[in-house]
Formats: structure tokens, C-alpha cells, sequence
């Protein structure tokens, strides 16, 4: 992941929902590259599109687990997994096995004990009620995906996510955001901890060590990745701090408030997967029983590296089909969403889409955000058509059939 919290670069760059001309790095995104990652194209992909297709995939798989020195199928290590009071499971964020693991652990978990509670990465704690509302629903999908800002703030692919979510709803688990407030990490991503106003410090948690010099090191080897930022590393140390500390902060609060609860806390392996992350931290503020697992596509052939997690699950490599692309890049601002430039080859430039074209509708939804754009293309895919209505400055609106690629 990037140094900071958001930084444009001058690039185009492709998303499921479309093309953006603004690259977004999320310095807490901490979900450290493997060897092997580059070859996750290799990947099988599975068209999961419901809860039930999920779930499914998960009945399909020979899921192993690894753990001090012993290798058996996933169910051998519930009894250990079952003795926690809170599971730590780590993600890289764009590999569908890993949610898949994800999935298959909530569910062992919630049929040994049904009072359990799953803490995430993926929504910011000051944005927890449209959360809760969703859950017990009182508003749908797409408006809790724009109530908590998802596309702005965590940008991934929510079709990663839609499984875990939905298990949790249909269960009634308490789905908690871990995470600290966007507009807080994006200051100290600029201006590091001391540009934080008093009120605004006063939002975070009073408790934050850095001091492990091992947690240092592994944020110092995700920061040399990329080497052409301009963030200084204490900056995106912060943080990364700020992160492990508030989401370490929100599970105490709720376990404390809860007591016959479990938690599993979904997070990156940076976060989850190491106990320098958030489990530590959630310790000094809370003695719980703890354990921590990351999912790998290939036995180790070595030994741990120290600190990381307890249990690995061996998976194969598997990915979600492409999502469909307008072929277009957009800017927005102040609810509009401007198309900044369209590639030659695609379906918008075939359909007549131009360069300051407003996009106005999208298969009969309005458009005045980004939000707005990837939930009309969220579950579209390459060969689709779709129904666009856009704009120039000084003509009528233009209703047009555009393919997807």
C-alpha cells in the first residue's frame, strides 16, 4: 500500500467500477504483499454472487490449516480457535480466498457459540450507524454503502465483502467498525500526529505505543515498497499506529460492554496477522484469550516468521469474476461526476461518450458521486449493457447504450 493516506498521481488507473484518473493509496490498508502474490492472476475464478454461492465454494474446498508443527483439515483447529475469546484473522484485501476463509471461520465460530460479534477493518467507527441500520434493516444495501462513505474511505471490491456482511445480517451479529475516522488518518497522512488539533486528538485513543521496534520494522518494509512517495515515514507510521490503536480500542470497548460476547476481527495481516498489530494492543487494554490466523495458497516450506500468526490456512488461489468497466475516467465534484477522458477501444467512446460529458443516470440511478457509479456497475459484467444518460455543457441530455469491456 501507499505511504499516503491519499495521494493523486497522474495516471490512469482501472477499477472495477470504471477508470479513475485519481489513484487512491490507503497508507492503513496493511495487508503485507506475500511471495507468490504476483501470481494470483493464476487464480481460479468462482462466480460467487450470493451469500449461498459463497458458502457453497467453501463446502468445495480442501481448506488445511498449519499450526505449531501440525497439519490437518480446517475443523482440527477449531477446538483451538473455539478456546479464544477473540479470533484475529488476517486479509490481503483483493484475494477472495482469504474472505472465503474469513466466512468459513465466522461460521465454525457462530455454530459453536451463536453470541459472537465480528469486528472489521473495512468501515470507520464514526460511521457505525448506518451499519446498524443496515443490519437490522431499516435502509438497504446501496444506501448503507453511501451512508458510510465505502467507496470514498475503503474502495475495494464489495463483492470481497457482500458474504461476511450478509452471514452477519442474516444472523443478527453485532458488525462492528474497528476502524478510526477517515478525516483524522488523512491529517496525519499529511501533517503527522502534531498537526492534529487538541479536539481532534482527543477522538483517538489516549493509549498509542510505537515503541516495539519489530512493529517498526515490518511498517519501515510495507513503506519501501514504494518508494516514489513523498509522505514521510513517520507520517505513514502514525498512521499505521493510529489504526492498530483504534481498532484495538473499539474491540475492548465492545468486549468489555458485552461480556458473553466473542469477537472475530477481520482486518489485514498486517493488522490481524501479527501480534504487534492489533492483538497486543488489545491485550494491554483488556486480558483476553487470543488467536491469530492468516490464510497462505502453499504449505510453508519453513519455519514462522516470528510474531506471525498462530494458525495458517492453506487455500487454493481463487478470484471473483471482472466486474464490467464504462472505459471512461471520471472526476467529481460538487455531485457531478465529469468523464475526464474515455479510452478509444471501449464502449463509452463507441456509444458516443466524450471528454466533459456529465454522466447523469446510469441504468435509471442517478449519478452525483463515485458511490453512485460503482453501485449501478457493482454486480455488471464485461459484455453487459447498460443504459447511460450524459450531458455536454450546453446540450440536452443524451440517453445511450454503452458495452461494457
Amino acid at each position: 500500500m501507499g505511504r499516503g493516506e491519499v495521494k493523486m498521481v497522474q495516471k490512469i488507473v482501472s477499477t472495477w467500477g470504471g477508470y479513475l484518473l485519481v489513484a487512491l493509496f490507503v497508507a492503513g490498508c496493511h495487508s503485507v504483499p506475500r511471495a507468490g502474490d504476483s501470481d494470483h492472476a493464476q487464480s481460479i475464478v468462482v462466480n460467487d454472487r450470493t451469500l449461498e454461492d459463497a458458502l457453497a465454494t467453501i463446502d468445495g474446498l480442501s481448506l488445511r490449516v498449519v499450526s505449531g508443527g501440525i497439519e490437518g483439515p480446517l475443523d482440527a483447529a477449531l477446538p483451538t480457535l473455539g478456546e479464544s475469546r477473540v479470533v484475529f484473522v488476517g486479509e490481503t484485501h483483493t484475494h477472495y480466498e482469504h474472505h472465503l476463509v474469513q466466512l468459513a471461520l465466522l461460521r465454525a465460530l457462530h455454530e459453536q457459540n451463536p453470541r459472537l460479534a465480528v469486528g472489521v477493518e473495512w468501515f470507520q467507527q464514526d460511521l457505525q450507524q448506518p451499519l446498524d441500520d443496515y443490519m437490522v434493516g431499516r435502509i438497504g444495501e446501496a444506501e448503507m454503502l453511501q451512508k458510510t462513505e465505502y467507496y470514498e474511505r475503503w474502495r475495494y471490491d464489495y463483492r470481497l465483502y457482500r458474504p461476511i456482511v450478509e452471514y452477519a445480517k442474516r444472523h443478527q451479529l453485532p458488525l462492528i467498525a474497528l476502524n478510526a475516522p477517515a478525516d483524522i488518518t488523512r491529517k496525519i497522512s499529511s501533517g503527522g500526529l502534531s498537526s492534529l488539533a487538541p479536539e481532534v486528538r482527543a477522538r483517538l485513543p489516549s493509549q498509542m505505543d510505537g515503541s516495539d521496534p519489530t512493529y517498526r520494522q515490518r511498517v519501515r518494509a510495507a513503506y519501501d515498497l514504494h518508494p516514489d512517495s513523498e509522505q514521510p515515514f513517520e507520517n505513514f507510521l502514525s498512521v499505521q499506529l493510529v489504526w492498530d490503536e483504534s481498532m484495538a480500542e473499539n474491540a475492548a470497548k465492545f468486549l468489555r460492554a458485552n461480556p458473553q460476547h466473542r469477537m472475530i476481527v477481520l482486518a489485514g495481516t498486517g493488522h490481524a496477522g501479527f501480534r504487534t498489530g492489533i492483538p497486543d494492543r488489545l491485550l494491554r487494554r483488556l486480558p483476553v484469550s487470543t488467536v491469530t490466523v492468516t490464510t497462505v495458497n502453499e504449505k510453508p516450506g519453513t519455519a514462522h516468521e516470528p510474531g506471525s500468526a498462530d494458525v495458517l490456512v492453506v487455500s487454493p488461489s481463487l478470484s471473483l469474476p471482472p466486474s464490467g468497466k464504462l472505459g471512461v475516467m471520471v472526476n467529481t465534484r460538487d455531485q457531478r461526476v465529469t468523464v475526464s477522458g474515455v479510452l478509444q477501444e471501449s464502449g463509452a467512446y463507441r456509444a458516443g461518450i466524450r471528454k466533459s460529458d456529465q454522466i447523469l443516470k446510469l441504468e435509471d440511478q442517478d449519478v452525483q458521486s463515485f458511490s453512485d457509479l460503482k453501485l449501478a456497475l457493482m454486480d455488471k459484467r464485461p459484455g453487459d449493457t447498460v443504459v447511460v444518460v450524459v450531458q455536454a455543457q450546453t446540450s440536452p441530455p443524451r440517453q445511450l447504450d454503452v458495452v461494457l469491456h
